[in-house]
C-alpha cells in the first residue's frame, strides 16, 4: 500500500517545496524528479505548440540548464527536441520619400533630432549626447559604451548654431535664478569646479531645468 507522508510546511520561497507541492496535487509519485526528457518536451512545446521563436526558446534552455545544472545538481547530458525555426523578417525601413514626409510635419528642436537620426544614423541617446566639434558630431556612450565621430551634415549647421543659441540663453537665465547646474561624481566635480555649471554640460535638446 503506498502511504504518503505528510509534506513538511511550505515554503513558498523555496522552489523545491512548490515542486514537491506540485507533486502531491498531481498525484504523482513522491520519488519522481524532473529528468532530461521533461526539458526536451517543454522545448519542444515551445517550437511546435508555441510558435517561439529562436530567442526564446534559447532563453528557456539556457534557464532551465542552469535550474538542472546548478540548482538540482542533475547531468542531463545531450539534448535532443524539436527546434524553433522562426524565420526572421527584415525590419521595415522608411524610403527617402518617406521618411521626407514625416520630417516636413515636424517642427523646432524635434525636427532637427529627427533630421539627424535619418541623415547620420544616430540613435535617440546618442543624438541627446552630441557634441559639436572640427564641423563633425562627437558621439560619447555610443552603442558598446564606445564613442564614435560623424560628419556634420552643412544643411543643419545654421539650425544646430540656432538651437545651440537657444539652449545657452536658457542655461544663463536658470544660472540667474540658482539652476542649470549638472550633477559630476566627487572626483570630476573637485577636478573640474567649473564644469556642473558649463553649457557644454548640458544637452541642445532639452532644457536644462524643468521650469
Amino acid at each position: 500500500m503506498d502511504v504518503r507522508k505528510t509534506l513538511p510546511p511550505i515554503n513558498q520561497h523555496r522552489f523545491m517545496d512548490q515542486f514537491r507541492a506540485a507533486i502531491r496535487v498531481r498525484g504523482y509519485s513522491q520519488a519522481g524528479q524532473m529528468q532530461a526528457h521533461h526539458i526536451e518536451s517543454f522545448l519542444s512545446h515551445l517550437a511546435v505548440d508555441r510558435f517561439s521563436s529562436v530567442n526564446t526558446q534559447r532563453t528557456a534552455l539556457n534557464a532551465l540548464v542552469f535550474l538542472f545544472r546548478d540548482f538540482l545538481g542533475q547531468t542531463i547530458g545531450d539534448l535532443n527536441f524539436n527546434r524553433a525555426n522562426r524565420p526572421r523578417r527584415l525590419p521595415t525601413v522608411l524610403s527617402r520619400a518617406e521618411a521626407n514626409a514625416i520630417i516636413l510635419q515636424l517642427t523646432g528642436r524635434h525636427k532637427l533630432v529627427v533630421q539627424l537620426l535619418y541623415g547620420r544614423g544616430l540613435r535617440i541617446m546618442e543624438a541627446m549626447r552630441l557634441h559639436l566639434a572640427n564641423q563633425g558630431l562627437f558621439v560619447q556612450d555610443a552603442k558598446g559604451g564606445k564613442a564614435r565621430q560623424a560628419l556634420l551634415p552643412t544643411s543643419l549647421i545654421t539650425a544646430l548654431q540656432e538651437q545651440i543659441a537657444r539652449v545657452e540663453q536658457l542655461h544663463h537665465a536658470d544660472l540667474q535664478s540658482g539652476h542649470g547646474s549638472i550633477y559630476l561624481p566627487n572626483a570630476l566635480a573637485r577636478k573640474y569646479s567649473n564644469a556642473p555649471t558649463s553649457s557644454r554640460g548640458n544637452t541642445y535638446f532639452q532644457p536644462t531645468t524643468t521650469r
